[in-house]
């Protein structure tokens, strides 16, 4: 799971270029938020957490 920011200063242009790196399930989110999503937008880090972990069992 990879997660941006559409206003993210730090990264501009995002992580979904980085998407061929992954060998297993993969899956790419933007959310409208900046950097630290876990605080800013914790609904939607929490629901990525959430199906990152049903991948699992």
């Amino acid at each position: 799971m990879t997660l941006d920011g559409t206003q993210d200063p730090l990264k501009p242009g995002g992580t979904k270029s980085d998407a061929p790196l992954f060998v297993a399930a993969h899956e790419h989110r933007t959310v409208e938020a900046g950097h630290n999503l876990p605080q800013e937008k914790p609904r939607d880090f929490a629901d990525a957490v959430s199906k990152v972990r049903s991948w699992l069992v």
